[in-house]
């Protein structure tokens, strides 16, 4: 195994630019372990606006690894994770022991970057996935993201509580997604 510090120089080579490779693939495998495919999207931004066409998510486990810093802060899912609540009905949140705004508030925490609300969120699905054997065919849900979803949280788990992402305290993203209130 090479020195942190040659792997460091070898990264700064082959990419352009300089940062600790090793805690950024510590976070980004944590991450992979842990986050539902479903959920993240297959292309980023890249942070110069020069360089042509989307980047490939480094965020995402089936895709090649990109340095962080050549990429914006912005949250790798997919905006259709934000509107899941709204296409589910009331049998759902009932099941799970929650409110809709509720789950919803967690969805949008986790979206921003605060990875304590992927614990929460997990455990209200968890509890879904123990529940829908007892319920047979009786509850029909949307078969979207959340059948997905479903499937994907055998191999989810939850965040450690000091994991941190770069897009946490993007207000700059907040502002165009959900507007200047929001943000405050």
């Amino acid at each position: 195994m090479l020195p942190c510090v040659i792997e460091n120089l070898i990264a700064q080579f082959a990419w352009g630019v300089k940062f600790k490779l090793k805690s950024e693939l510590d976070t980004l495998i944590k991450f992979r372990e842990c986050i539902p495919l479903c959920w993240i999207s297959v292309h980023v931004q890249w942070k110069d606006s020069h360089r042509y066409g989307k980047c490939l998510n480094p965020w995402h486990p089936m895709l090649p690894y990109t340095p962080l810093r050549l990429i914006k802060n912005n949250p790798p899912f997919k905006n259709g994770m934000l509107e899941m609540p709204n296409h589910m009905c009331q049998a759902f949140f009932r099941i799970i022991g929650t409110y809709r705004k509720v789950f919803q508030r967690y969805l949008i925490r986790f979206f921003l970057g605060d990875m304590s609300a992927w614990n929460k969120i997990f455990q209200h699905l968890i509890n879904l996935q123990s529940q829908i054997d007892a319920l047979n065919e009786d509850f029909l849900y949307p078969e979207t993201l959340l059948d997905s979803l479903l499937i994907e949280l055998e191999s989810a788990e939850l965040l450690p509580p000091d994991f941190t992402v770069p897009w946490s305290n993007n207000t700059e993203y907040v502002v165009q997604l959900f507007g200047s209130s929001f943000a405050t």
